[in-house]
């Protein structure tokens, strides 16, 4: 039988939060990454590519720095 006390149970969600808010924290890289340009080859235009190729028709990638 797992017996608490009923005000403890009260702070059990506090600690969660907690703990999820602190995590990143203790686990963060101190070292940024450096960009690096990659090329995308487009052999088919598909329905499925379409949302790739208005946004670079658009400028989205280039105003995003992608």
């Amino acid at each position: 039988m797992n017996r608490q006390w009923p005000a403890l149970r009260i702070f059990e969600p506090v600690r969660v939060i907690a703990v999820a808010l602190l995590l990143p924290f203790l686990f963060h890289s101190a070292d940024a990454q450096t960009l690096e340009k990659t090329r995308l080859g487009v052999s088919d235009v598909s329905f499925t590519f379409l949302p790739h190729l208005i946004a670079k028709d658009t400028g989205i990638f280039q105003k995003r720095g992608l």
